[in-house]
């Protein structure tokens, strides 16, 4: 009886097909939409959170203020140096802390190949502390920075730009003529949060970078600014007093004169930046559903015409033994049948849709296993949910009216 019936609602749909196509059309939108926005979001919030966790873990960064801050001798606060890093690496809430400097662009030669690359000064620490591994080698050592050698560690981008896929390890580069050998290559990490490639960079010692790359003006002691990291999460906010205090203790400010430096919590930053993801997310799929609930009135229309114009058809079933269940069933399976179709085709949309976004327009989009799931039980409710009104006035016409209203 079922099998009767279904075929009999698959012929049904296929004598009005551009009635029908309207009204899968809808569906497909609908659909369509719902599941390329789900999935831009998840794929747009995975984003941010592979690039939260290549930032570090429990990342703390200090920098300099802009502002002159007077000490308590009235004198200009000092620029962060190299002993405030070694002093905050001390403290009880502090895993491990390593002084920088801010990225510099610089031509860098191999053989026949150069590139421009960014390169920063810093100290053994900052890998672990920025969560960045190695795919060959090891980070300089703390006697390579305190001896100024010219060592190096590159990323991904630039082994790939300078070697075209032989081994870098242990090779020598040209930076502003002179030769620096690379102890490390870096895992690739991707594109960080503004964007830039994270791969396409060099690591120097710090003291090597500001004496031999920033110029002979450069105080080799002063540093730009101090990446810290915690012992935990919980840790932040006793490392970020710990922190103020010994600043504020080694440089003498008056109790009322403001820090002279900056503590940024990056970890509150990116996981607000990850909320926001995953809001943008929800609200693109609640804009989407807007279209699929336009779909659903679509195919009620469209079944409330069907009632009508197979009143006669109805009436005579009635008459000729039909129940109301199996009348109800088979407009219902109408409905259900219009709305799973369109569902298919809007998944099929939704995938092609994210692909193109992805290839096109550089847009994350990350598919499930479960849209498919998710895409069937859509059509199955919207079906019942749009069918239910038009299959039940059909089911509860008597015959005598149906047939005398198409008679009179």
């Amino acid at each position: 009886m079922f099998f009767a019936l279904l075929n009999e609602a698959w012929i049904s749909i296929g004598t009005s097909r551009l009635r029908t196509f309207l009204a899968v059309l809808g569906v497909v939108i609908g659909v369509g939409s719902v599941v390329l926005m789900v999935a831009v979001g998840a794929g747009t919030k995975h984003a941010v959170e592979r690039a939260i966790a290549a930032l570090g873990s429990n990342l703390l960064i200090i920098t300099p203020s802009n502002a002159t801050t007077k000490g308590a001798h009235g004198s200009a606060l000092p620029e962060l140096d190299l002993k405030d890093a070694s002093h905050i690496a001390g403290l009880p809430s502090v895993e491990a802390a390593a002084p920088a400097t801010y990225p510099r662009s610089f031509q860098i030669a191999a053989g026949k190949f150069s590139w421009s690359a960014q390169i920063s000064g810093t100290t053994p620490d900052y890998f672990a502390i920025r969560n960045w591994t190695f795919d060959e080698g090891q980070p300089f050592t703390g006697d390579d920075v305190r001896q100024g050698m010219r060592v190096a560690v590159i990323g991904a981008t630039v082994a790939a730009k300078l070697f075209s896929g032989d081994d870098p390890l242990g090779r020598m580069v040209q930076i502003n003529g002179t030769p620096y050998q690379i102890v490390g290559v870096l895992e690739p990490k991707g594109q960080g949060l503004d964007g830039r490639d994270q791969d396409d960079a060099v690591f120097v010692p710090i003291i090597t970078a500001k004496t031999h790359l920033w110029g002979h003006n450069s105080v080799s002691s002063i540093v730009e600014l101090i990446y810290v990291k915690a012992v935990s999460s919980e840790a932040m906010g006793s490392a970020t007093d710990e922190m103020r205090a010994l600043l504020r203790d080694r440089y003498r400010l008056r109790e009322a004169s403001a820090d002279g430096f900056t503590i940024h919590n990056v970890t509150s930053i990116t996981q607000a930046a990850s909320e926001t993801a995953q809001a943008l997310s929800l609200l693109l799929g609640a804009i989407a559903s807007i279209s699929l609930l336009v779909g659903s009135i679509g195919i009620t229309n469209i079944m409330l015409v069907t009632v009508t114009e197979r009143t006669r058809e109805i009436g005579i079933r009635k008459a000729i033994g039909a129940t109301e269940r199996h009348i109800l069933l088979q407009f219902l399976l109408e409905a259900v049948m219009i709305s799973c179709v369109g569902s298919i085709a809007g998944l099929i949309v939704g995938f092609a849709g994210g692909m193109a976004a992805e290839a096109w327009f550089f847009v994350p989009a990350e598919f499930s296993p479960w849209f498919v799931v998710l895409a069937l039980c859509v059509a199955a409710g919207v079906g019942v949910v749009s069918g239910i009104y038009p299959a039940y006035k059909a089911a509860k016409m008597q015959p005598i009216d149906a047939l005398r209203t198409v008679g009179a």
